[in-house]
């Protein structure tokens, strides 16, 4: 069993939250999943204090955020450089779970790829999906 991974949510507003609040239908203890949301009266160091004081209690870091060529993301590719940090971005609800669900069992690298995979195949064009099957 690897090293407990600690999962951090960044998103604009209170997405993040409301997706935590949310996997918590499906899985237990959500409560130690953090949670940094930016809102409008935030500034860049504001938020990137926030993220500074969850960083000193982790090792293994993987951060999920809501896009990729936004703040939340753009301030989380600065944690790269501290080592153990994975960053996915395009968070929903099937990466959370399965992040959660999974941190205890697979290292950094393996859980990333992981979620990464799960988003991608939750990700569907029912009507395509559906006809193509048949």
């Amino acid at each position: 069993m690897s090293n407990e991974i600690q999962i951090l949510v960044m998103t604009h507003g209170n997405l993040g939250r409301e997706l935590i609040k949310t996997a918590a239908m499906f899985v237990p203890q959500t409560e130690t999943i953090g949670f940094i949301g930016l809102y409008e009266e935030d500034s860049i160091v504001v938020y990137q204090e926030k993220l500074s004081k969850l960083l000193d209690h982790s090792k293994d870091l993987l951060i999920l955020t809501d896009m990729l060529t936004a703040t939340t993301t753009r301030i989380a590719i600065q944690t790269l450089k501290r080592g153990r940090v994975e960053i996915i971005s395009g968070i929903n609800l099937i990466m959370l779970i399965t992040a959660h669900r999974e941190k205890n069992m697979y290292n950094i690298d393996e859980l990333c790829e992981l979620v990464h995979n799960i988003a991608k195949q939750d990700i569907v064009n029912i009507r395509k999906h559906i006809y193509e099957v048949e």
